[in-house]
């Protein structure tokens, strides 16, 4: 019975110790896996490409609710060859596959949501610049051949926390990447495409201020 109580005391002391003050600041390396296609209004439907994600992300908290993300990211985008046949596309090849390999850096609002601020929303922009492309056809793996090396689109997340003490936490963590669309204009048609990404990650939580909220 004494060792019960003990316990949940430890635990209710090391889950209250993780809810976060004004200008609290965590370090957030991680690393998972994605999936990433290429999608567009023309008749081509094409496969996913999976790839590893890790990272490192930073979060300052203005409050116990709301923080501010931001860190350095690895992030691939691609395609595997269409599911439909494209008369006009190189991609029709079985074994075609493309990746855009990218530095990405979020700048997101977070709000931490429950009585012990477990769950969170991440949601804002995420700027992008190309470091590696590759086909499997040969063509195209000069990173400089592709104009767009800087470009942004629209992020957002989801993650729970699992306290282990007072300064080091673990989160499953779910984050969605979607391209601003592009706009490519053939004779007098328009068409646009854009990529969109998934990953699912763990992350290790080690809050910087520990030594400060403690005081």
């Amino acid at each position: 019975m004494k060792n019960t109580l003990f316990i949940a005391l430890l635990t209710s002391f090391i889950t209250n110790a993780q809810v976060r003050e004004k200008g609290s600041v965590e370090i957030q390396p991680y690393a998972g896996f994605s999936t990433s296609k290429l999608y567009s209004d023309g008749g081509a439907t094409y496969k996913s490409i999976v790839s590893p994600s890790f990272g490192v992300d930073f979060e300052f908290y203005f409050s116990s609710k709301w923080s501010l993300k931001s860190g350095i990211e690895f992030l691939e985008i691609g395609l595997k060859n269409p599911t439909f046949y494209d008369p006009y596309s190189v991609r029709n090849e079985p074994k075609y596959e493309e990746r855009l390999s990218n530095i990405a850096v979020p700048i997101h609002a977070a709000v931490h949501f429950g009585k012990k601020r477990n769950l969170y929303l991440n949601f804002g922009p995420t700027l992008i610049y190309g470091i590696r492309y590759k086909t499997t056809d040969g063509f195209g793996t000069d990173i400089n051949d592709i104009e767009d090396r800087f470009y942004g689109g629209l992020g957002i997340g989801v993650g729970y926390k699992l306290p282990i003490n007072e300064t080091f936490s673990l989160a499953l963590d779910y984050q969605s990447f979607t391209r601003i669309p592009e706009f490519i204009t053939y004779g007098s048609e328009t068409h646009f495409y854009f990529y969109g990404s998934s990953a699912l990650n763990v992350k290790a939580i080690i809050n910087l201020s520990s030594n400060k909220e403690s005081k």
